[in-house]
């Protein structure tokens, strides 16, 4: 499960920033990890954070975290943000809400088709992953109503090269099931 944060500077650009963040529940502090790009945030600019909570190490329930991100050269805090996470796992909102799902072809070489049942009305969202977890494609579909839907995301032009990649269906902000596709060019 993952949380993005955008970490903003309005003020002069900073080399060497430092992500962190802090909690006070130990369960959460050892299942969530982080991933930064780049550790130089120009003048105006901003960056992604990505909070990544591992499923297999922590149960459903409400927790909150400090978000900070400093200088290490300056040891000045540019960003601060108290953030509450509600965990529900996967499978208890698959089991809960869709009642069926395809995509298909596989493998896809112009427009990848999902055919989603929903049991109750959601926001969904289809994502696709490179193996190492860059987003490339997202496209949210708010306030889907309970029944049929056939949702399709355009590969062609927005994935350059021939390979495996991951697909992601998330349903209202929880990523509930992961696919490997292969797309041909």
């Amino acid at each position: 499960m993952y949380r993005n944060y955008i970490i903003k500077n309005n003020g002069d650009g900073i080399d060497d920033l430092e992500f962190s963040f802090s909690t006070d529940d130990t369960v959460l502090k050892d299942a969530c990890s982080y991933t930064f790009d780049n550790a130089t945030l120009a003048a105006n600019d901003e960056k992604k954070v990505k909070l990544k909570i591992d499923k297999n190490n922590i149960s459903n329930g409400t927790y909150t975290i400090t978000i900070n991100a400093t200088s290490k050269n300056q040891d000045e805090i540019i960003y601060s943000k108290n953030c509450t996470i509600v965990v529900q796992l996967a499978t208890d909102i698959k089991n809960e809400i869709i009642n069926g799902m395809r995509i298909y072809p596989n493998p896809v070489k112009d427009a990848l088709k999902c055919t989603l049942n929903l049991k109750k009305d959601a926001d969904v969202a289809l994502n696709i992953y490179t193996l190492d977890g860059k987003t490339l494609i997202s496209k949210s579909y708010n306030s889907l109503r309970s029944g049929e839907h056939h949702l399709s995301l355009n590969i062609g032009d927005e994935i350059a090269h021939q390979g495996i990649y991951i697909f992601a269906l998330n349903v209202n902000d929880i990523e509930t099931i992961q696919k490997r596709i292969m797309v041909l060019k």
